[in-house]
């Protein structure tokens, strides 16, 4: 019986739902037909991988590392230079205006999360030229802006090796200076001094192939921390060959969504925005609705005093059929 009341209610107000519906659908209508949509070009990158040691650009997946990532791909300094190289930012122009140039460039970029060590990023238009070489140079800025921390820890890591081989060769040198002049030195007379003098000899000899194994070691290290520096980052170089195969999907221009299909989504949301709006209008009349329905609300509002003069009978049950509401009426004993 509560839901049939419930649906007779908004039955009778049928209309408060149905103009904001007709109504914003009209105006989402007229809005579509009155923006031109954007042309989208879209590019997928593979950031990951074995050389990757960061544990953001490894997992790309997590929430928290891709909000990082945004956060660096609409960095001042990723924005300013793509603008500038794409001639959309010319030099000298005032901070007001470059504020708002970038902040507008970046409500334009979309980056998001499509598989392991996967990233699409897209960048939205209105003009379709030299919209797939933007985005390319935004790529190049954006990887290298996120590979800044990582090319940081290898230079330091490089640097640390190259300390290494060069204490340890100069280490080398001084026993090797030092095992000569005891070398050169005359032979005592006695056992006893030629016995500590082989100890000497021998100390300083094993103590020059320490060091240079040491060396040795230090070098192949950094040697093969630099061949995969090299590596790394040269794929990561525009002008480099190689650069290409980072790209799983080339920057390129995604064909424009049909306008029909354009203006019927418009329409579909303004719509949907138009019934949560009607609905809302019908639970607020709902819920400031002061008419008195009971004898309890009417004692509680008017005071035991008032008196009660009659009451409007059940009728009966609410049909609807056909889209017309009739009420079955029982029959009269």
């Amino acid at each position: 019986m509560n839901f049939l009341l419930i649906f007779a209610h908004v039955w009778q107000r049928r209309f408060l739902i149905l103009a904001p519906v007709f109504l914003f659908a009209v105006v989402a209508l007229l809005w579509s037909f009155g923006h031109r949509a954007d042309y989208r070009a879209r590019t997928v990158l593979n950031i990951g991988g074995a050389q990757v040691q960061s544990p953001v650009l490894q997992n790309v997946s997590d929430v928290h590392h891709l909000a990082l990532l945004k956060q660096t791909l609409t960095d001042d300094r990723v924005l300013e230079d793509t603008l500038i190289e794409t001639g959309l930012l010319l030099e000298g122009v005032s901070d007001g205006e470059k504020s708002q140039k970038m902040s507008s460039f970046a409500r334009q970029l979309s980056l998001s999360s499509v598989g392991k060590g996967l990233l699409r990023l897209e960048y939205m238009s209105k003009d379709p030229q030299n919209i797939e070489h933007i985005l390319e140079v935004l790529t190049f800025n954006f990887i290298n802006e996120i590979l800044a921390p990582e090319r940081f820890r290898i230079q330091q890591q490089l640097g640390a090796l190259e300390e290494q081989v060069k204490r340890y060769n100069s280490r080398k040198k001084m026993s090797e200076r030092q095992s000569t002049a005891v070398r050169e030195q005359p032979l005592p007379a006695e056992s006893k001094g030629q016995q500590a003098r082989i100890e000497q000899e021998v100390a300083l000899e094993f103590d020059v192939q320490r060091l240079e194994a040491q060396r040795k070691l230090a070098q192949q290290e950094y040697d093969l921390l630099l061949a995969r520096a090299k590596s790394f980052f040269s794929a990561y170089d525009r002008d480099n060959p190689t650069s290409v195969t980072w790209f799983v999907e080339s920057p390129r221009l995604v064909p424009a969504e049909p306008e029909l299909t354009q203006h019927m989504r418009a329409v579909k949301a303004g719509a949907s925005f138009g019934l949560v709006i009607g609905l809302l209008f019908l639970i607020l009349g709902r819920l400031t609705d002061r008419t008195l329905r009971t004898d309890r609300a009417f004692y509680a509002t008017l005071g035991q005093d008032a008196n009660i003069l009659g009451h409007l009978p059940h009728l009966g049950s609410i049909l609807v059929e056909s889209g017309k509401m009739s009420i079955d009426m029982p029959a009269q004993r």
